[in-house]
């Protein structure tokens, strides 16, 4: 599939294909029709905050609640001597850290009253007392770390006692966590945070009618029909395939898709359900395809060039800024977001 500059990932195009889905079954906004430069940077700036907001916001969310459930897990099952152990680590870390701090510091001092020469004022019997102090800060904080070490392989070691329970209860987690999108990955409160500026906060109130009777329902569609989160099987394909033609792998292509489903994908992903990637694969390069030709059906070179992309971006921000009827935040708080900077 020949690939244009501006493809560099699934998630990036195959969003992009659900907003120009969406376009299509909507229509163009009125106050964008018969401005083709305009309605190719509206699917770029639109793709990047269903992005943000079906995709990359919930990563960071699962990353929380992962972590919540690894530390509970092993706190339930390891009982009062994980917990235990837990603090002594902890404290033990900051003990070394302030040590080795203490030690650097100090010898730093001494470096710069040694740079000062003789005449520093100090005698030599006062020089060897302060070099046998620093030896004795340097030791403290070797002592120090090497505690800190032992005890944190205590607790390394303790936690892979306790692995299949934090397991089951990471499982538990993001099962629980990705199952409340299974089949609404995009509601009617998807942009409710949007910054006043923003392009989808503008045409909510430039075009109402079209924005929640004909753009919402139609994005709303084609996250129904798949999970948003299979992207970033497609983004993991090559290294995948590299995995499966190893000559020690003993699985096939689809046996090891499988295996990184059932854990990296299931858990941080939200892929629950078996995939079949030699369908899917497929179906995600004819969208790449449908995607760059339609944007530069549009624009020439607006998938290749950046300095196009830019400029389209900016000249439809003014566009709708100048026909807002109500462009400025009454509230008078400014704010701004990840997509009013994007060149997407």
């Amino acid at each position: 599939m020949p690939q244009t500059a501006h493809f560099y990932s699934w998630p990036h195009t195959l969003t992009d294909w659900a907003v120009i889905q969406a376009m299509e079954r909507a229509g163009c906004p009125e106050c964008l029709r018969d401005l083709p430069a305009l309605q190719a940077a509206l699917v770029s700036l639109l793709g990047a905050a269903v992005r943000l907001k079906t995709v990359f916001d919930r990563q960071g969310d699962i990353e929380s609640i992962l972590a919540t459930a690894t530390e509970t897990a092993c706190e339930n099952a390891g009982g009062s001597a994980y917990v235990t152990l837990c603090k002594a680590s902890a404290a033990a870390t900051r003990q070394s850290l302030a040590s080795h701090a203490r030690a650097y510091y100090e010898h730093r001092a001494d470096q710069q009253l040694n740079d000062l020469g003789p005449d520093d004022g100090h005698s030599d019997a006062e020089r060897r007392e302060i070099a046998t102090w620093l030896r004795a800060l340097i030791e403290e904080a070797k002592s120090d770390e090497t505690h800190t070490r032992a005890l944190q392989q205590q607790l390394a070691a303790m936690r892979r006692q306790l692995a299949p329970a934090v397991h089951a209860a990471r499982r538990r987690a993001a099962r629980a966590y990705w199952a409340k999108f299974a089949e609404n990955w995009i509601d009617d409160t998807i942009f409710a945070d949007s910054p006043w500026p923003s392009v989808e906060s503008r045409l909510a109130r430039i075009d109402s009618a079209w924005w929640w009777r004909r753009f919402l329902p139609a994005l709303q569609s084609p996250f129904r029909r798949g999970q948003p989160t299979e992207y970033f099987l497609h983004q993991q394909m090559p290294q995948l395939r590299s995995v499966a033609s190893q000559p020690s792998q003993k699985k096939v292509l689809a046996g090891v898709v499988d295996d990184w489903r059932e854990t990296m994908g299931a858990d941080h992903f939200g892929l629950l359900s078996p995939v079949h990637h030699s369908t899917l694969e497929p179906r995600a390069r004819d969208k790449a395809r449908d995607v760059a030709e339609w944007f530069d059906r549009l624009v020439p070179a607006y998938t290749s060039n950046g300095q196009v992309r830019l400029a389209a971006a900016d000249a439809l921000r003014r566009h709708l800024a100048e026909i807002d009827p109500q462009p400025f935040d009454p509230t008078g708080v400014s704010s701004s977001s990840f997509w009013e900077h994007s060149d997407n």
